[in-house]
């Protein structure tokens, strides 16, 4: 029987069944013996056979119902139920059979009506038992099915309802030869469909399952074309049955009872070698407890990281055998989901027999039989110590990310309240510069003469630019703190908007906007105006220098996902200095076009913080065309 980690030696099998010569012997001295009894007494004949098979039907039923919860499949209990029923309807037919007087029967067609609804129900059972070694049965759904397909035959004989099957001076009736051939039919059918799932069956039992169901399919034939219910004909037809049951006696009571792992089919003992294997093979743990929690199997692998053996586990209590850190509590755990019969998980902290500590998530479950009852409880042990190792190391990475996260959270508020401060202080300053600067020119301008007016005037310009740089500086600060409110945007609508501020802002010249109509996008509806500020803007300006400038806004598809684009046809740049673009304060034209070098890294910051991407094509001289996803 197995053991954690190995099988037990086993001696000599006593119990093997014996050798078809020996079988064969013991057979024909057995229908001899019968068959002296006929010469003595016709009626004893025909009630030793009857209660022959009566016993091992009600034989196989009692192994079949009991040992149901243990079974791979539910073909021995299906024929197990069947032939009670089968018996039933064969022991009516031993004590209604001429000469017998139990009951107040007289004639022979009720006991041949009773011996033909037995065999159509024997014959139809064994032609379906088969479906069922693939499939699992209510067993009793089944028992109740049988019992009201006998009980209805039954009554259909005793009350005339059933077809006649013997005529006294005529003998047997055609409906009764048609039953037989069908019955013969119905068996060999039951032959072959077994056949089909030989594999299915120890190799013993199959043999003795197929030899009975082939003499009773014979049996049949002399049943057929008896005259007399005394005459040899239906002598032999009753030793063939013998027979029959006989050999399903040996494959199904004997075995059960002398060696109950081949009766429970071969399938059992295959899917114990595989389980087996499995339960070696595997990285994890595998268990077994009985239902009152003692110990049946551990895989080796898990023993022998924790360094204990099935033998400790069984004498201790599997938990109180292994190295617990927290023994008492994970023991009254254990036995606390005993008791409610719930599922089973635990983290256990052991100690390896190599010193380390081992950290073991356990999980198990109860198995039930059909009735509710525990019949085991199985499970997995994991270790987990590696992945608890690497949770604790995030853990400690968290805590540290944590804390740098407020860190920087500081330092943000602080240089917030620094860019605040600073632009102030530098607007200021630059505002009152400025002022001063128009006054004077409103003042004195007529007693300046033209270079002197010019300096003034490059000087406000120099002031206006700084001021420029100190509100694009302070706004492209705050982008990366401002919460995104994610709306429906109409980008159409917003570039028709910039178009309209561009040109107030220099009518004389000829630009024209194609702008794609219907244009959408889930995004902050004000940071996207930013961009489209920033990219018309940048277009209208390296276009300033064309005769007739286009600038032009839509939708392509590309790189699987929808990308927008402006494109122009103006001044365009060198590919070789593309990566600069988006980069603060880096201008490709730098005497030129006026500009801070800040209009694209913020348009890059917004962009990026919606999940998309931009990139630009160019070629000097001919035009630049910016691309972008959200």
């Amino acid at each position: 029987m197995p053991t954690a980690g190995g099988v037990v030696a086993e001696g000599p099998d006593r119990n093997r069944p014996a050798p078809a010569g020996a079988l064969l012997l013991q057979m024909v001295a057995i229908m001899a013996g019968l068959y002296l009894s006929s010469r003595f007494s016709y009626q004893l004949f025909h009630t030793l056979v009857e209660l022959f098979t009566i016993m091992v039907a009600a034989g196989m039923f009692v192994i079949a119902w009991n040992t149901r919860r243990f079974m791979a499949n539910d073909y021995l209990l299906f024929i197990g139920i069947a032939y009670l029923f089968v018996a039933s309807l064969d022991l009516l037919h031993m004590l209604t059979y001429k000469g017998m007087g139990v009951l107040p029967v007289s004639g022979v067609n009720l006991p041949t009506q009773l011996w033909v609804a037995a065999r159509m129900l024997q014959a139809s059972s064994l032609l379906i038992a088969p479906l069922t070694l693939r499939r699992q049965i209510s067993p009793t759904t089944v028992f109740a099915a049988f019992a009201a397909v006998t009980t209805l035959l039954a009554t259909m004989v005793f009350t005339g309802w059933f077809p006649d099957c013997y005529l006294e001076g005529v003998g047997l009736t055609p409906f009764k030869r048609w039953c037989e051939y069908v019955v013969i039919g119905l068996m060999a059918g039951a032959l072959v469909h077994l056949f089909t799932l030989r594999n299915f069956f120890d190799r013993t039992v199959w043999r003795l399952l197929a030899g009975s169901i082939a003499v009773l399919a014979a049996a049949g034939g002399f049943f057929a074309f008896y005259v007399d219910v005394f005459g040899p004909a239906n002598l032999l037809g009753h030793l063939f049955k013998w027979c029959g049951f006989y050999l399903i006696y040996k494959a199904v009571v004997e075995t059960g009872l002398a060696r109950p792992y081949d009766l429970l089919f071969r399938e059992l003992k295959e899917s114990e070698l595989r389980y087996r294997i499995m339960g070696e093979s595997v990285p994890f743990g595998f268990w077994l407890c009985g239902p009152d929690g003692a110990p049946r199997y551990f895989s080796r692998n898990f023993l022998d990281m924790v360094g204990i053996t099935l033998e400790e586990a069984a004498s201790k209590g599997w938990l109180r055998a292994l190295p617990l850190a927290d023994k008492e509590a994970v023991t009254a755990q254990w036995e606390h989901c005993m008791a409610d019969v719930s599922e089973w998980e635990q983290e256990l902290r052991l100690s390896a027999r190599d010193g380390s500590e081992r950290r073991v998530l356990s999980r198990g479950r109860p198995i039930r039989t059909y009735s509710g009852e525990v019949l085991c409880w199985v499970g997995i042990n994991l270790d987990i110590t590696e992945r608890k190792k690497m949770e604790e190391e995030i853990e400690v990475l968290n805590t540290g990310l944590a804390a740098h996260a407020q860190e920087l959270e500081e330092l943000n508020r602080e240089l917030e309240a620094f860019n605040s401060t600073v632009s102030h202080d530098l607007r200021t300053p630059l505002t009152v510069m400025s002022g001063y600067i128009q006054l004077l020119l409103m003042k004195e301008g007529g007693k300046l003469d033209a270079e002197e007016r010019g300096f003034l005037e490059e000087i406000n310009e120099t002031v206006m630019d700084m001021s420029r740089l100190v509100n694009d500086l302070l706004d492209f600060s705050r982008l990366g703190r401002k919460e995104l409110q994610r709306a429906d945007v109409d980008i159409s609508l917003i570039c028709w908007d910039v178009a309209a501020d561009l040109h107030m802002t220099c009518p004389e010249r000829r630009v024209e906007f194609r702008v794609a109509e219907e244009l959408h996008c889930h995004a902050d509806p004000g940071l996207m105006r930013v961009v489209m500020e920033n990219l018309l803007g940048n277009a209208w300006k390296y276009s300033s220098k064309q005769e007739h400038a286009v600038i032009e806004f839509g939708m392509t598809d590309a790189r699987e996902r929808q990308v927008y684009f402006v494109r122009d046809n103006g001044a365009g740049f060198d590919m070789a200095f593309a990566s600069h673009l988006f980069l603060p304060f880096q201008r490709l034209h730098t005497d030129e076009f006026e500009g801070t070098g800040v209009g694209l890294a913020t348009v890059h910051r917004i962009i990026t913080r919606h999940g998309g991407s931009i990139w630009a094509e160019s070629a000097p001289g001919e035009g630049a065309t910016f691309y972008f996803t959200l």
